[in-house]
């Protein structure tokens, strides 16, 4: 019978061919770049930064000013400078958005009527005195009545302990300024108004210059 001669292993080839050859390539991490820098904004370690907490939200959570205190004290620098920022930049942004003042061309107006420059924002004091004439009403009684606003005047009682009624109530209108004429829609009380036109006391018959637009009205 013949000798089976089994062949003996070979050495396993440890040259720098055989090794790339047959060991796979290793993937390449995806943090890092083919220079060997890691990426940090793809490593997924990174995780996005909690909310910085405002100063109105730790007021809230640590209602007592000690625990506040020690807590403010436990944080790093960079958290403290973190909210100051933060809370700056709300400061910021309000100042920007703040409603601008009022220009003085359209907070003052002229009156129509008592031809006085008036604050739009706090709009008082017009007082427009009778213009009207009188009208008899009871010639035995002595009663009359004023055309501009149809105040009645009774002179029955006056004597130099009771005033004149035109002395007591020497105004059609006490209120509000106006800067235009006053239509039906306004629904203002009374009829002294209605008549101004004629008065002999408009802006053009007092000779007014400057914030004046008599003619502006409201239609309905």
């Amino acid at each position: 019978m013949a000798e089976v001669v089994e062949p003996l292993p070979s050495p396993p080839d440890t040259g720098p061919t055989a090794t790339s050859a047959s060991a796979p390539a290793a993937p390449s991490s995806p943090n890092t770049t083919q220079h060997g820098r890691v990426d940090i904004a793809s490593s997924p370690s990174s995780r996005a930064a909690p909310p910085i907490p405002t100063i109105t939200s730790l007021a809230q959570r640590f209602q007592n000013t000690s625990e506040l205190n020690s807590h403010l004290l436990s944080l790093s620098k960079a958290e403290l400078a973190a909210i100051v920022m933060s809370e700056a930049g709300k400061s910021s942004t309000t100042t920007t958005t703040t409603k601008p003042p009022t220009p003085e061309s359209n907070k003052y107006a002229h009156c129509v009527y008592c031809h006085e420059i008036f604050d739009k924002e706090y709009n008082v004091g017009c007082q427009v005195k009778h213009y009207g004439d009188r009208e008899e009403v009871d010639y035995d009684s002595d009663i009359s009545k004023l055309t501009c606003c149809g105040f009645s005047l009774d002179h029955t009682e006056y004597d130099e302990c009771h005033p004149a009624p035109e002395e007591a109530e020497p105004y059609c209108y006490e209120g509000k300024h106006w800067d235009r004429f006053i239509d039906q829609g306004d629904d203002e009380r009374g009829i002294w108004w209605q008549e101004w036109e004629e008065s002999g006391r408009t802006c053009k018959d007092m000779g007014c210059r400057g914030m004046v637009n008599p003619k502006k009205r409201r239609f309905y």
